[in-house]
């Protein structure tokens, strides 16, 4: 007696899978992460500034990194340069990264006023 399986194929979704993780949970677990850039290697601060670009950039989630903790952080890094020499290679990214966020940051400032009131409240929530 022979059993015969079926196999059914699933098409997977990244995106939709991807999107779980676009939330402000993620968003403060990598950031508190990256708080500690001092001690950490420089692929795990690649890791954090790739996910942040994939939010900000690749899925256009702009918004949800418009935060004061986040500002506040990225600038302390980037003039920060005894634990990110300007000779390592984490500090092209960084200041990509960063360079990229402001530039947006004050785009949309000027688009859309009212982000000046929703950004300081986002850091308090």
């Amino acid at each position: 007696m022979t059993t015969i399986r079926r196999v059914a194929e699933k098409k997977f979704h990244f995106a939709s899978f991807e999107s779980k993780f676009m939330n402000d949970h993620c968003i403060d677990t990598f950031r508190r992460f990256l708080d500690f850039y001092a001690e950490l290697r420089h692929d795990q601060i690649k890791r954090v500034l790739t996910f942040f670009h994939r939010v900000f950039v690749k899925r256009k989630q702009q918004v949800i990194l418009y935060r004061l903790d986040v500002c506040e952080l990225l600038l302390r890094m980037v003039n920060d340069e005894v634990n990110v020499p300007r000779e390592s290679s984490i500090r092209k990214h960084l200041e990509e990264f960063t360079k990229h966020y402001t530039y947006s940051l004050t785009k949309s400032l000027k688009k859309t006023p009212a982000l000046y009131v929703e950004v300081p409240l986002a850091f308090l929530t």
